[in-house]
């Protein structure tokens, strides 16, 4: 029951994400993480276009119908299982900048292959990709696996607006 009640919540919660790459933060127990896998089932073709065992999030049009279709694409397809409770600053500044990335998720579940799309402020593209990393590599998603394969999710993105004191914002001494 708890499951079904987390699949309801994150479907109608909240507004929906405008960019059909973005994938919801909260993770899910591993309960919802095994109710998702029969949906994933169901859902792979509408959801997914694939090329081999590489996959893509299928772009969805602008109307609210299509876009609560493509909030629950990502549900299904590319909410952690785990994430860390905290992320640790690559460098301990006071720092202002914004990032933006491209990332997938590999076949063990990690998110891999950072690209910085762009950046601003006063992070450079060497933090901003540090930052992405810290952000995102310890998070842990459940691989893709129908049938006998298991994809790789390959168009997937991420923001950070990174502000002030990096070593309060983040937990470190």
């Amino acid at each position: 029951m708890k499951s079904v009640l987390f699949v309801v919540s994150l479907f109608i919660a909240g507004p929906l994400l405008a960019d059909p790459t973005h994938c919801p933060i909260p993770e899910m127990d591993k309960d919802t993480a095994e109710v998702l896998q029969l949906r994933r089932e169901k859902t792979f073709d509408h959801c997914l276009s694939c090329q081999g065992e590489r996959c893509e999030l299928k772009a969805w049009p602008a109307d609210e119908n299509s876009q609560k279709l493509a909030h629950m694409c990502r549900i299904f397809f590319c909410t952690p299982i785990k994430r860390p409770r905290s992320a640790f600053a690559p460098e301990i500044r006071d720092m202002q900048g914004e990032f933006h990335f491209t990332y997938e998720i590999n076949r063990k579940g990690r998110a891999d292959n950072f690209v910085i799309t762009t950046y601003s402020g006063d992070i450079d593209l060497k933090e901003a990709k540090q930052w992405a990393q810290a952000l995102y590599k310890r998070r842990k998603y459940e691989p893709v696996t129908i049938g006998d394969n298991t994809y790789v999710i390959t168009n997937l993105a991420g923001s950070s607006r990174v502000k002030g004191d990096v070593s309060v914002r983040f937990g470190n001494p």
